[in-house]
């Protein structure tokens, strides 16, 4: 399978990390869906193409993409493999501006050099946080220009995409959340990275944890079972994004209202 790489992970494992985006491989024409992945925090690289490997495959046994004009995708943003098992909840707090500046340098790139890209962002754990800033970033006009969202078991505060947080507006033409609130991984080292970031402020919950807050307008929000955190490795995740991607590009009216008013239900 060939990836169109954005690589943001130059000069990664300085003192001083470079933020800077590289393009490698065939790259999407004009009016093509991209779909691009983004990993989460603490992954090298080969493990971050395993995962969007992994994850691309699974979609590739969802439809026929070939007729369909789109590209795969992963964007590789300077999460280092810096530590390792409860260790990560204190290098947590440092990796958040990281992941911002990120989304950010992604969402202008993809605005600036390729604006007629139709693009699916698939984001995983922090990377969620990755793909919220792009998003932020990709907006013309006061209106979302993304076409999906995605959010995998966000290691993001629900009080980021709350009225007052910073990704209040609305992000994509199609935003969807999946969470399980039984994440391990959310529900111990999270919440240990936010007491570590904010001593003195009362935490807020992962919306990969508990898909807060209800008060957004999600198309879908899904409560899973997938408490080991590895959302790229599921078909259902797979699904879910078909469905979204099908929903745009559908004229059934029928079809987007089942998604829009899609309940909380379990899946795997």
């Amino acid at each position: 399978m060939e990836l169109w790489i954005l690589n943001g992970r130059a000069g990664e494992g300085s003192s001083h990390i470079r933020f800077d985006l590289k393009e490698s491989g065939t790259l999407p024409g004009s009016g093509r869906t991209c779909i691009i992945f983004v990993h989460g925090f603490n992954k090298d690289v080969p493990e971050a193409l395993g995962q969007a490997r992994r994850f691309f495959g699974l979609l590739q046994d969802q439809w026929d993409w070939s007729t369909r004009r789109v590209r795969f995708s992963t964007y590789l943003w300077p999460a280092t493999r810096q530590a390792k098992s409860l260790l990560s909840g204190f290098k947590y707090p440092q990796m958040i501006d990281p992941a911002k500046r990120s989304g950010r340098m992604l969402g202008e790139h993809l605005s600036k050099h390729h604006p007629g890209l139709s693009v699916v962002l698939v984001g995983h754990s922090l990377g969620a946080l990755v793909a919220a800033e792009a998003a932020l970033r990709m907006r013309k006009r006061d209106e979302p220009s993304l076409r999906v969202l995605l959010l995998t078991g966000a290691a993001v505060e629900s009080r980021e995409l709350e009225h007052l947080g910073d990704y209040q507006d609305r992000l994509a033409h199609k935003e969807a959340v999946l969470f399980c609130t039984s994440d391990v991984i959310l529900k111990h080292l999270f919440g240990l990275g936010q007491r570590f970031a904010h001593p003195f402020r009362r935490p807020s919950d992962a919306v990969g944890l508990t898909g807060l807050p209800t008060t957004r307008a999600w198309d879908v929000s899904l409560r899973t079972n997938i408490w080991d955190h590895r959302y790229w490795d599921k078909a259902s995740t797979a699904e879910t994004t078909t469905r979204l991607i099908e929903s745009t590009s559908s004229s059934s009216v029928t079809r987007q209202s089942i998604l829009r008013k899609a309940p909380t239900r379990d899946i795997y």
